[in-house]
């Protein structure tokens, strides 16, 4: 097993996400990594040491995760984008509020600036770092490189192609380091098969105390942001769960520790999702055996992905077991009555009341007096937890109320978004 699956923190949780993402579709397999390790390459032979290259890496990893549809994500395989600040703003601004992050969200910001333009324009009030013209750099090589392994009878002709570039699309200080990165045959074979293993050392240089309790609940809301955006459906999703799974658990009689705890969980129990096309989430029809089979295995990438992080072992028990049921019709594992974690059965009451409350692809939203009668019904069935079932139909109307709540304020962050960069690519 490669070491960065090994390593439980954020660099390893963003190397993972990258993968998630990169995973969808064939054609975009391994960009993230690509664009990544030249990043790196060229970031080293810039003289970035430390602080600096691990937010490049982070930044090269993540800086597409404003594109939302599969068709999008498709469509950054076009050498020459159209309209290119669009995902690069949504994917900043989805970052800004997780402080580890605030310098690589800036980067983000800036990533598809042409340097004829950049040089006099400001981003996020300043000036773009240099961070941003490598990784624009490394990722459109990544694009010309493609997934071919003979990329090194080729070399000469990607490096022409960039280097007529320089000047208008390119920082023109970058070619030198380019040139001189790209005398060793390794770094051509390399970036098109990138482990990133060499420089997971970066992430050695991690400040311990940035994945403390607190900041885990902010970054947990940050990638429940990730998961929930890539759909108008979902936007509000995981923070009305977030918002119903903390009031069910204080009415169970969670302590403060332990609701905090829900919160989080909550807020990351569909990251798995990364891995499922929106084309998917939003079938406003029936889904095939292979469509379904691929939303059910969101749990397993759920628990795959938040394995990468320290101290949240209940976050994976909680979120990963979301979906199984009761009487063993669950999924991923089947698991039955006892071996489902509490917490996992507060969250899959909270997950269905927010479900039946809520718009989707295939229905209107449902009723209050509709939700409620479909909420009851389900005490009949030996699926959700019963104690926990009856707590929610016990205080439905305050439940309700805090999730139309938590709904209206997140839907207003995402059309805020939305509205301000607007749509495509």
């Amino acid at each position: 097993m490669s070491q960065e699956n090994n390593s439980p923190t954020l660099t390893g949780l963003t190397i993972a996400l990258a993968d998630t993402l990169d995973g969808v579709s064939p054609v975009t397999a391994d960009l993230n990594r690509r664009t990544a390790y030249i990043a790196v390459r060229l970031g080293e032979e810039m003289g970035l040491r430390g602080q600096e290259l691990r937010d490049l890496l982070l930044a090269a990893l993540l800086r597409d995760i404003g594109l939302f549809s599969l068709a999008d994500r498709q469509a950054i395989l076009n050498f020459d984008l159209y309209q290119p600040h669009r995902h690069a703003f949504r994917g900043s601004n989805l970052l800004a509020g997780f402080q580890p992050l605030a310098e690589v969200a800036r980067i983000i910001r800036g990533h598809h600036l042409w340097w004829r333009l950049g040089r006099d324009t400001e981003v996020g009030g300043s000036q773009a770092p240099l961070a941003s013209y490598i990784i624009h750099l490394a990722d459109r090589m990544a694009i010309l490189m493609g997934q071919n392994g003979d990329v090194l009878n080729r070399a000469v002709e990607i490096l022409d192609r960039v280097a007529g570039l320089m000047g208008s699309m390119f920082m023109p200080d970058l070619m030198p380091a380019l040139l001189r990165t790209a005398q060793d045959d390794s770094f051509w074979y390399r970036a098109v098969r990138p482990d990133l293993e060499d420089h997971m050392k970066i992430s050695q240089e991690e400040d311990p105390s940035e994945l403390t309790e607190r900041t885990l609940d902010s970054l947990a809301g940050v990638l429940a942001r990730i998961v929930d955006y890539r759909s108008h459906y979902t936007a509000s999703h995981s923070a009305s769960v977030s918002a119903v799974g903390v009031a069910l658990a204080k009415r169970l009689g969670f302590s403060s520790q332990n609701c905090r705890k829900m919160r989080t969980a909550c807020h990351l129990h569909d990251l798995g999702k990364l891995a499922v096309p929106v084309e998917i989430l939003e079938k406003p029809g029936s889904l095939t055996d292979q469509e379904r089979r691929v939303i059910q295995q969101h749990p397993v990438h759920t628990r795959s992905l938040l394995e990468r992080l320290p101290d949240l072992s209940y976050g994976v028990t909680w979120a990963a077991q979301h979906h199984e049921g009761m009487d063993g019709s669950g999924y991923p594992s089947h698991a039955i009555g006892q071996k489902i974690s509490f917490g996992s059965r507060v969250l899959a009451v909270a997950d269905m009341f927010t479900a039946i409350t809520e718009e989707r692809p295939h229905r209107r939203r449902m009723s209050k007096e509709d939700s409620m009668r479909k909420l009851r019904g389900l005490t009949y069935l030996d699926i959700l937890d019963q104690e926990v079932l009856h707590t929610a139909c016990d205080h439905f109307e305050e439940l309700h109320h805090i999730r139309t709540q938590s709904q209206f304020d997140a839907l207003k962050r995402y059309e805020n978004m939305v509205g301000i960069v607007g749509g495509g690519l």
